[in-house]
């Protein structure tokens, strides 16, 4: 079962409520996950495998493990091609997640990307060995 990890070299974050905000501090380019992908986020980037991501949708939210595997393994692409997480087989579990009392509506993670600040967020050369220039 894959982990996965946030990548430290080039990325910074911030999980607020139900909304993570993403910067790869390279490129400038900032991401934003609402509802469900914040949770995905929030698990992703702390250990989390896409098989306890997909539990937590199941039990935070009114899907199918089936649509929310699918979900997660689309969003888990994107995140790996915009380089804001790292596979770790080492890294640790993340604390389990208390499953809510009632399940609230789901909506698909979706990663939001922003390009409209790119010069004022970018960190000055050399740039992280970790960074690849995408195509």
């Amino acid at each position: 079962m894959p982990r996965f990890r946030l990548n430290n070299e080039l990325t910074a974050a911030k999980v607020f409520d139900d909304e993570a905000v993403v910067i790869n501090v390279v490129t400038g380019r900032y991401y934003d996950l609402e509802g469900a992908g914040a949770l995905a986020w929030n698990l992703l980037s702390s250990g989390g495998s896409p098989e306890e991501v997909v539990q937590a949708f199941v039990d935070h939210y009114e899907v199918g493990a089936d649509e929310a595997h699918a979900d997660v393994a689309a969003l888990v692409d994107e995140l790996l091609a915009e380089q804001l997480i790292v596979a770790d087989e080492n890294a640790p579990a993340p604390t389990p997640l208390e499953a809510p009392a009632g399940r609230s509506r789901y909506t698909p993670p979706a990663l939001t990307s922003y390009s409209d600040m790119e010069d004022l967020l970018t960190s000055d050369p050399p740039l992280p060995a970790a960074y690849t220039p995408r195509p």
